[in-house]
This record gives structure tokens, sequence and C-alpha cells, in this order.
């Protein structure tokens, strides 16, 4: 972790704007400070699960005051989901990293859940009302992340606890939810036609970033021409923007806003280059070899990042680098107050 920061650090010498430089570094701090900030916590395993269930109350509140917020404009907003639009979210109106941090909180709610905690009503109740939650948000990258854990609590609920009845029964309900909420759920049901919308638009000849997912790809695209020509360090961290707008001007691509590839892994390349990008592959290939399997917890924490890591430049704001960085390092001393325990 530390590692990438300086990494982040050392592409000051070849990033032209400072300015910008030095606030993408203040968002790049956590991979500094976290690591040495956790080491000197020496908790007993209940206060990690108790600050998990502070952040699942914390994300239950949050969500409430979104609800709260739609259906004070339920029509208007529903109308917007046909325009890629979204209902107003914490974290400043960013509700796919919102998203994820409430499929985060469902996840800590299903592992409280089979570790028999105390009022295991209260955490059933709340990952109910925040995976309805998600549907109602349509986030399409928390939907996919929050199937990915749903799946894997399946398989763990057939394979390792032999309750196959009751796993079959929830794969099948699962399976259900999405068609209830097409029928209930007007904006879950204009987040999918617009998303059809987004995917038709793919097979025109016109290049569009203001058109969600044919976004991504144009960004995608974009960013490998820049690579091309700064392929061994990148174009730095304060210069990436910049390039960006420059490929799109130069490709005649029109657009509303500038965006970065949306895939982290592309996003890393851009900024550092081929160095860069083989030193956080080796980071993500370390980190999964050694805590992949350590606990329920930070295997479904690993699965959960899958989709936002693939399809979003996840570290370009505070609360992405917070969301990976915090958890995982809370995660990690809660395995290791474990593992002591039990030695």
């Amino acid at each position: 972790f530390v590692g990438l920061f300086l990494l982040f650090g050392l592409s000051f010498f070849w990033s032209e704007n400072t300015a910008y430089y030095s606030s993408r570094m203040q968002l790049m701090l956590p991979f500094l400070a976290m690591p040495f900030a956790f080491q000197l916590i020496k908790w007993e395993r209940k206060y990690f699960d108790y600050l998990a269930i502070l952040f699942i109350c914390v994300c239950a509140l949050g969500a409430g005051w979104s609800l709260w917020q739609y259906l004070q404009e339920k029509a208007a907003i529903d109308e917007a989901y046909r325009f890629s639009k979204n209902m107003p979210t914490p974290f400043q109106g960013d509700h796919i990293r919102f998203g994820v941090a409430v499929v985060l909180a469902i996840a800590f709610c299903f592992q409280l859940i089979k570790s028999n905690f105390k009022f295991n009503y209260l955490f059933i109740s709340l990952a109910v009302f925040l995976i309805v939650y998600t549907h109602l948000l349509a986030s399409k990258t928390a939907l996919l992340s929050l199937y990915i854990i749903i799946f894997y609590e399946i398989f763990i609920l057939i394979i390792r606890q032999k309750k196959k009845v009751f796993g079959f029964v929830m794969l099948a309900v699962i399976f259900l939810v999405p068609f209830i909420f097409y029928q209930i759920s007007s904006s879950f049901r204009n987040k999918v036609i617009y998303t059809k919308y987004s995917f038709d638009q793919l097979s025109n000849d016109k290049a569009e970033t203001n058109i969600s997912d044919e976004g991504r790809i144009v960004s995608y695209g974009a960013a490998f021409r820049v690579l091309q020509d700064n392929l061994l360090v990148g174009v730095g961290l304060g210069d990436g923007l910049v390039e960006m707008e420059a490929e799109f001007n130069r490709s005649g691509i029109p657009t509303e806003k500038v965006l970065y590839p949306h895939n982290e892994f592309l996003y890393i390349a851009l900024i550092l280059g081929i160095v860069g990008l083989l030193y956080f592959l080796f980071m993500c290939f370390y980190l999964l070899k050694k805590y992949f399997l350590a606990t329920d917890w930070l295997t479904t924490f690993f699965l959960l990042f899958i989709v936002p890591l693939s399809v979003e430049a996840f570290f370009n704001t505070q609360y992405g680098v917070a969301l990976f960085v915090f958890f995982f390092f809370m995660l990690e001393r809660r395995a290791a107050t474990r593992q002591s325990a039990e030695g």
C-alpha cells in the first residue's frame, strides 16, 4: 500500500499540472497512513464487530435519508432514471460509491447473522431494508456486487453448511427478485430501460460519452491511445484529466464531461504506466493470496470489489479510497486478532 502511494508521489516529476497533482495526492494519503495507523490498534475482536455495526447503522441512516429525498419528488426522479440520473444520496450524490458502501454494510450483516451475533433479527431486518434500497437506487455497480455476495453466501449454505433445501429455495427467490422489482419499482424499471438503450447505442458509429455504458467504452479507447505514447511511467497523477481531454478533442469526441477510464487497472496504467500497473497487479495478487480465504469477512470484501474496480476508476475519489483502504485494514486486523486469540 505504501509502495503504491510512493509511486503516485513520484509521478510529480512527470506531472505538469502540479496544483491538480497536489489535490490528487490528498486522496491517496490513506494508502500511506492507514497501514501504520491500524498496526497500532490492539483491540479485541468484538470491537471490530462493533465498528462494523456502527457502519451498518450509518449506511441505513444514509439510505433512509436518500429514500426520503426520493419520495419527496418520486415522479420527477423516476423519470430522470430514464436519462441516467439517480435519486439523491450521501457522498455528495456519488450514488455508485454510496451503493458500494451499502452493499458492504449488507455483507457485514450477513457475517454477523452467520456468527449468531446478538440481535440477529435486527441484522436480518437491516439487510432486507438495504437490499430493497439497493434495488430502488438501481446502481448497476452496486447491484452486480450485491448479487456476487448473495451467490457466495448461498454457495456457503449449500456446500459448507449442507443446508441444500434452504440454499436452493434462496437461490430461486434471488432469481425472482429482479423481475419483482421490475414490476413494482419505477426507478429500477427505468434504469433497465436506460441500460438497454445505452447498449443499443454501442452499435452505432457515433462515439458519445454522455451515455453511461458507451461512455465507459469510449474512455477505455481514449486511455489506451494516451497510454501508447506514455507506456513506461504514464502521464503522471497531475495530468491524467488533461491528457484525456486532449485525446477526446483529437478524436473529435463530443463530451459534456471529461471521463477517466472507468477501470481501476487502466486508470493506474494511464497515471503510472506499465511500471505502476505491474506493481498494482502484484499488490492485488499478494492480497488475494494471503487474505482471500483468511475469513469470510475478507472473502466477501474482495468479491464485492471485483465489479467496482472493473468498471470504475474507483480510487479517483476520497470515498472510493476510504472504503477500500479503511475496511480492508479493519478486516485484516480483525482476522489477525482472531488468529492471535486462537493461538
